[in-house]
């Protein structure tokens, strides 16, 4: 179910504390396929990485760039294109890799 992004919900926390724990938390995935917030944001689907990439370049020029994005990928190809296109100094996470299924081991107790 969370690799599936169905338990989003259930990670979002964990998320927000990752960004920093401060500000709002995104709580749900958007229409839109992202979210932003002043510390942290969110890539559900590489197809909206050209809004998502403006955002927070937008969010940089006038010094409020998140610190860290997380990009729901499983592809290494897809991550490291969306990761180029960010501004530096924003740290990107590559979401499937490193939080979906470590939530999946340490909460669950097995690897599905």
């Amino acid at each position: 179910m969370v690799r599936r992004g169905r338990e989003f919900e259930a990670i979002a926390p964990l998320l927000w504390l990752e960004g920093g724990a401060q500000g709002e938390r995104i709580a749900q995935e958007p229409e839109d396929g992202w979210a932003l917030t002043e510390y942290y944001g969110i890539l559900f689907s590489v197809d909206a990485m050209a809004p998502f990439a403006a955002a927070v370049s937008d969010a940089a020029q006038v010094d409020r760039a998140p610190r860290v994005v997380f990009i729901i990928t499983d592809s290494p190809t897809e991550f490291q294109a969306a990761a180029e296109r960010l501004p530096a100094g924003v740290d990107a996470v590559r979401l499937y890799e490193s939080y979906l299924a470590n939530y999946t081991i340490n909460v669950l107790g097995s690897v599905r």
